[in-house]
């Protein structure tokens, strides 16, 4: 402490303190090696749609009611049959491992503590069996365990695709997530300046372990690693044919369709039973002149109940910073949000304990915005005011 006037004392400034996504993301940069920051943190081409995921965000401003006595909102929620606490899922994003050893075991163990959803990815460099084990063995005891989505991509042989799914319904995953925006790669500057062709050999993609037979007839392995020629593993001509064989093996859980963005394909996903979607540019990180998901949020809402689909569930994915940013989220229309890097963020900086702190920021951000607005539920969130600027039009 040091005195600054007549008895007034304050506390030394500190640089290190985590307050923010933003702190955290400064603190990983420096525990990081630069190959594997940029890895994380860089996006397709020029860039643009990884740029338009936050800048859009600055764009809106939302219009506050008062004298509503807001006391203690309600803030739960409940999507495609899963259970959140406050309205954030932990988007499926692969190989957790390049931020820490824990990889997603301690990712999904952070979300089940803060009571939301953790999906793993297909590309997870911990076991989607694992994963789930992780998290039953915190919540032993309760009636019911964490609630898990398991994101899958559309491969060249759908019987690799069929196993991985049957594999996330027996070890107990509520809900299913189709990616849809990857019939290849996006090209990043940053992975080829770094030599990052493939990964580093304390990562793997350790759902394929159990698949190795097929995969070895799709991919040759003469040179490199398999992240050198993983895009031999997708179908690149992915259609809705190949959603409705996903749904028809997910009979009994909810499939949501991740990757969209036009209020077209939107509104065909509610038309043909799927269960919700998620809009996203995939991070920025495929098409990179992209728009970022905020800038047709509102416009997709607007199609889905044109349509007579006023209560189908619209997630948002991509450049969520802070507990405003998933309030802006809700009132375009969204009915929660996914979030990717902060998690690798608060993981690289200090494990399970910095994702679970990560997502107490976020969630104390949250609750602060819908006491400062007069929000007392979600609902009430899409009835107020939005404000654009012209950035947030282009």
């Amino acid at each position: 402490m040091k005195e600054l006037h007549r008895g007034v004392c304050v506390q030394e400034k500190r640089s290190d303190m985590l307050l923010s996504v933003q702190d955290y993301e400064r603190a990983a940069r420096t525990r990081l090696p630069r190959p594997v920051y940029e890895y994380i943190a860089s996006g397709a081409e020029d860039e643009e749609a990884l740029r338009a995921n936050e800048n859009q965000f600055r764009a809106v401003s939302v219009v506050p009611r008062v004298l509503t006595a807001v006391d203690e909102p309600d803030i739960a929620r409940e999507i495609a049959g899963c259970r959140l606490k406050f309205p954030v899922l932990v988007s499926p994003a692969g190989v957790h491992r390049m931020a820490h050893p824990d990889g997603e075991w301690a990712s999904a163990r952070a979300a089940a503590r803060s009571g939301i959803v953790f999906s793993t990815s297909q590309h997870s460099s911990v076991s989607l069996e694992e994963v789930a084990a992780g998290t039953r063995s915190l919540l032993l005891g309760h009636e019911r365990g964490a609630d898990l989505m398991f994101q899958a991509y559309i491969l060249r042989d759908f019987r690799i695709t069929e196993s991985l799914i049957r594999r996330a319904l027996s070890a107990g995953y509520r809900a299913i997530i189709v990616t849809v925006d990857s019939p290849i790669f996006g090209y990043r500057f940053a992975d080829s300046r770094n030599g990052l062709g493939s990964l580093p050999p304390h990562v793997s993609y350790a759902n394929y372990e159990a698949e190795k037979t097929r995969i070895a007839e799709i991919i040759f392995t003469g040179e490199g690693g398999m992240d050198d020629h993983i895009d031999q593993l997708f179908e690149t001509s992915i259609r809705w044919e190949h959603l409705e064989q996903v749904r028809m093996l997910c009979s009994e859980v909810p499939v949501l369709v991740k990757g969209v963005q036009d209020p077209r394909d939107v509104v065909e996903a509610a038309q043909r039973g799927f269960a919700g979607v998620i809009l996203s540019n995939h991070g920025g990180r495929q098409l990179g002149m992209a728009p970022g998901s905020m800038a047709i949020a509102a416009e997709c809402r607007r199609a889905l109940t044109l349509a007579g689909f006023h209560a189908f569930p619209m997630l948002l994915d991509g450049g969520i910073r802070s507990g405003e940013d998933v309030f802006k989220a809700l009132a375009l229309g969204c009915d929660a949000v996914c979030i990717g890097r902060p998690v690798f963020w608060g993981l690289a900086v200090s494990g399970e304990e910095g994702v679970a702190d990560v997502l107490r920021i976020l969630r104390e951000g949250f609750v602060r915005a819908m006491k400062l607005t007069g929000c007392a539920s979600l609902s009430d969130i899409p009835m107020l005011k939005v404000i654009y600027s012209t950035a947030a039009k282009l």
